[in-house]
């Protein structure tokens, strides 16, 4: 034959002899067919993804000409080509099931061979696939883990990466207890999806927050969260009770409870006349909390416990009132003087009594009685000045030390001041050493001696009297 293209071809042979006698063959055909099979994938569509199990690859292939011999699928596995041989043929379909669970995770490469009877071969016809089994990876990247949040619209932000195909979604879901689960759509904004939530609407407590991504193959990571907190109320600060209001320490305690409806501890500090006293006393919910005040000088304090929870939400306590007080009252014996002297009879015995920070308690006036036993009298307070009328016709004779004992309502004592006085109701010793008695003198200046003594006083005056005819 002379080239002729692929088709159906009758033809005869037709001989002529010399003398112009024709004979003519019986018709007959010929199929010239030198193209492969018209091919078209149906099944996958070109670029699925598939994770595992039996997924069917199917094929159209027509022949015009002649019969479709074979067909097969080639799929390239891990830089390998393993053939498939379709196992049915449904007018013209051709199928295998194939089960991609032995597949690496990768795109695969799938080609169809279909050839005719004669050995024509189509194997132009190909498409892509993806198996992935695993899901995005998935990073938040805000808020941090333990966030503390208070109000307002807030970005939660996550980082989704999957490495070989598109990230399909993504949401955020956030627990909330009067609601429930809540799901915020994410927007991808160059790999880092973004919900933004308003958090005001959200209940004052710790809240979980989800991330929920999956690929175009329904690879799903739900296992990534972080919890955040959401509290807008102060903690409530209380002090609850002081070791004293009035006190000699100088590094008194204090107790006090703070209470916040979501965290479970706070820093709290102590000022005192609105000064830091005690820093950063971290401490647990609802707990009663001893705290030492840092030395303070004697006087007159106020203070406040100040506490700060994880929000950074502050509480305050009441202003409360307390006094250090290490010195004793000042004492000033006003009456009588240091060193007077008595006879007998009601004496008023008066001291200055002032404490310049708290009450005074309890003043004494301590008696030694000479050397007969001592005793106290209890003074009474008239605007400061404290005194005891007391009859010393009572108290022996002799040198006498009145000390005074005044104390204020904390017990700062003092003891310190003291007086002498004397009582005496003893006169003076005399004894006339010259002239002796029944002496003569006729003229003429004599001497007259005495020798005077006092037991406990100073003799004052002395003089001598003497007889005459006109009187002493």
């Amino acid at each position: 034959f002379s080239s002729i293209s692929s088709g159906v071809y009758p033809y005869l042979v037709n001989c002529t002899d010399g003398s112009g006698n024709t004979g003519t063959s019986a018709n007959t055909s010929i199929v010239v067919d030198i193209s492969g099979p018209l091919v078209t994938i149906a099944t996958p569509q070109n670029r699925s993804n598939f994770t595992t199990g039996f997924q069917s690859f199917n094929a159209t292939v027509f022949e015009e000409l002649t019969n479709v011999q074979a067909v097969f699928f080639s799929i390239r596995n891990n830089s390998e080509y393993v053939n498939y041989t379709t196992t049915s043929n449904n007018s013209g379909t051709w199928g295998v099931l194939i089960n991609v669970s032995s597949f690496v995770e990768e795109e695969h490469l799938a080609m169809v061979y279909a050839n005719d009877t004669l050995g024509n071969l189509n194997s132009s016809q190909n498409i892509s696939f993806t198996v992935d089994r695993r899901a995005p990876s998935v990073d938040i990247t805000f808020p941090k883990d333990l966030s503390n949040l208070t109000s307002g619209n807030i970005n939660f932000n996550a980082s989704v990466l999957d490495n070989l195909l598109d990230v399909q979604s993504v949401y955020f879901s956030t627990s909330n207890s009067t609601t429930g689960y809540v799901n915020y759509t994410s927007t991808n904004l160059s790999g880092i999806w973004r919900s933004i939530i308003n958090v005001s609407a959200l209940t004052e407590e710790y809240h979980t927050a989800y991330v929920y991504a999956n690929d175009s193959a329904g690879n799903l990571n739900n296992s990534i969260n972080i919890s955040f907190a959401v509290d807008r109320t102060r903690p409530s600060v209380t002090v609850i009770s002081i070791n004293r209001t009035n006190t000699t320490d100088t590094t008194p305690d204090i107790q006090f409870n703070v209470t916040d409806n979501v965290f479970q501890n706070s820093s709290c500090f102590l000022y005192v006349n609105g000064q830091l006293n005690v820093t950063n006393r971290t401490t647990y919910n609802a707990t009663t909390t001893n705290v030492t005040f840092s030395s303070l000088a004697s006087g007159e304090y106020t203070y406040l416990v100040n506490c700060t929870d994880g929000s950074g939400n502050t509480g305050t306590s009441i202003n409360t009132t307390i006094t250090i007080d290490t010195i004793s009252p000042a004492v000033n014996i006003t009456v009588p003087v240091n060193n007077s002297n008595f006879t007998n009879g009601f004496q008023n015995f008066n001291a200055s009594v002032v404490d310049s920070l708290i009450p005074v308690g309890t003043v004494l006036f301590s008696f030694d009685n000479a050397s007969s036993p001592g005793f106290n009298i209890t003074a009474t307070n008239q605007s400061g000045i404290f005194g005891v009328s007391y009859n010393v016709s009572e108290l022996a004779n002799g040198r006498h030390t009145l000390i005074i004992i005044a104390n204020d309502t904390i017990n700062n004592v003092n003891n310190t001041q003291n007086i002498t006085f004397i009582v005496d109701r003893i006169a003076p010793t005399v004894n006339i050493t010259k002239p002796l008695t029944n002496s003569n003198y006729s003229a003429g200046n004599q001497n007259f001696n005495a020798t005077i003594l006092d037991d406990f006083l100073e003799v004052q005056s002395v003089f001598f009297s003497i007889s005459n005819t006109s009187g002493y």
